[in-house]
């Protein structure tokens, strides 16, 4: 009898043999991973650091991002090579040079720091369309991971994301790309799931396409875990009303 732990919702289980999925959010098999394993070559456990972060996405992603340390675009990194003659997806379209540009932008600007100074905790916390959150940072609106090398289920990864932005007292981004539908969005569903708790990125589509993805938003159904779902985000510029939200 083996113990395994699910990455989306961290509940731990037993079951003889590699397990279906999760018994209690019903994450897929991809997303649950053993507590231990006698076998060092073998992923086990929720990492413990960034560093182990970064050396799991190595092994996972093998072949089309190698984690550099400087995310830079240039031509000569894995994610650019790849991108040639397939979907969109890491690195940038074409030559690179526009996010190879937009690094060297974000390069020049600079924190001015005050080496000595009293002591004091930091007020971190911003106000974000009316929401109070409790850092400036935003979960990337990333998408298409099941795509590469198969690591990972996307309605999954897209639960991930949003569950990790609501622990850090913030909120997630939800991306788009090639092959999210009307009928099929993981985005959508994952939002849905979680109550709303997240904004939507649309990539360009057909206005028609794009007023059909924002009525689907607005139908999501209002919760009580947080008073601020993502349909009521959307109204708050009709009504001026300043939103709370409760994490």
């Amino acid at each position: 009898m083996g113990k395994w732990i699910c990455t989306v919702c961290k509940h731990t289980f037993e079951s003889e043999g590699s397990p279906d999925g999760c018994e209690k959010c019903q994450a897929e098999t991809r997303s649950i991973i053993p507590t231990e394993n006698p076998d060092e070559a073998q992923i086990s456990g929720l990492p413990e650091d960034l560093e182990e972060v970064r050396n799991r996405a190595r092994l996972k992603l093998k072949g089309i991002c190698a984690v550099y340390p400087a995310c830079d675009g240039r031509p000569d990194k894995i994610c650019q090579r790849e991108a040639y003659g397939k979907p969109i997806g890491f690195g940038g379209a074409g030559s690179g040079a526009g996010f190879t540009e937009n690094y060297k932008s974000l390069a020049r600007l600079n924190l001015k720091t005050r080496l000595v100074g009293n002591h004091f905790e930091p007020d971190m916390t911003v106000d974000f369309l009316g929401l109070d959150l409790s850092l400036p940072v935003l979960g990337a609106p990333t998408s298409g991971i099941e795509k590469y090398n198969n690591v990972l289920n996307e309605y999954d990864f897209c639960r991930m994301n949003i569950k990790g932005c609501l622990e850090a007292g913030t909120i997630s981004l939800r991306g788009d790309t090639w092959f999210y539908t009307l009928e099929n969005n993981p985005a959508l569903d994952a939002l849905e799931e979680e109550g709303g708790r997240g904004i939507p990125i649309f990539k360009p589509r057909a206005q028609d396409i794009l007023q059909r993805f924002i009525m689907l938003l607005k139908m999501l159904p209002p919760i009580n875990v947080l008073q601020s779902p993502l349909h009521q985000v959307f109204s708050q510029f009709q009504n001026k009303e300043r939103l709370q939200l409760k994490l």
